[in-house]
């Protein structure tokens, strides 16, 4: 009956149970069949945060009744949690940047589309307003001033246009400051009606006002 006996560690135990607990590998560990139970649901959240309490819970058990219950009452001397306190704390450190960075990218992401979606409007209404100054004038706008854009607008984006004889480009920027790309747009008068050639933009097409399409 010695020969078959394996002494079964709580330290080992609580750190199979945080780092494995989701496929039930401190059960396994333990001898006990229920392990199978979190493999069924390891897709899941729960087996995790089961095992995580679990290791807690095992972390905190005295060494005595530890041994009374998992190892027939026999002890190997009194296992120290510092140890696995360190690995519990590294793995908290180690799940909660994870959980950060992928908050993060998808927040980043939205962030940069939204200013973008933003910039687009923008040129959308930049482009209006010059297609009116040319139809109502019958000449292209020379500065910004001769568009008749709203004060919020100039102050926002005003910056980011330059307009030089009549050509005029908008700096397109991400959420993060850096340039995103350029859109230049050229007007062309042919009799009463205004062409605007945008193809010595660097932004992509779909990021272009109408009146370029």
């Amino acid at each position: 009956m010695s020969s078959r006996f394996t002494y079964r560690s709580r330290v080992a135990a609580s750190a199979l149970a945080l780092f494995g607990g989701a496929l039930g590998l401190h059960r396994f560990y333990l001898g006990q069949w229920r392990g199978v139970i979190y493999l069924l649901f390891c897709w899941t959240p729960v087996p995790w945060l089961v095992a995580l309490v679990e290791c807690i819970i095992f972390m905190t058990t005295d060494q005595r009744r530890w041994n009374q219950r998992y190892n027939h009452g026999i002890g190997n001397g009194h296992e120290s949690a510092r140890v696995l306190a360190v690995f519990l704390i590294t793995g908290f450190l180690l799940i909660a940047g994870a959980l950060i960075t992928s908050l993060y990218i998808p927040f980043k992401a939205f962030s940069d589309l939204s200013g973008l979606q933003n910039q687009v409007r923008a040129s959308q209404t930049l482009g209006k307003s010059a297609q009116r100054y040319i139809q109502q004038t019958g000449r292209r706008p020379s500065q910004l001033s001769d568009l008749s854009l709203p004060g919020a607008f100039t102050e926002k984006y005003g910056q980011h246009i330059q307009i030089v004889r009549g050509r005029i480009s908008m700096q397109f920027d991400n959420a993060g400051n850096a340039s995103a790309g350029e859109l230049i747009m050229e007007p062309v008068i042919v009799g009463d009606d205004v062409l605007w050639d945008c193809s010595e933009s660097t932004v992509p097409a779909v990021f272009h006002p109408n009146i370029c399409k």
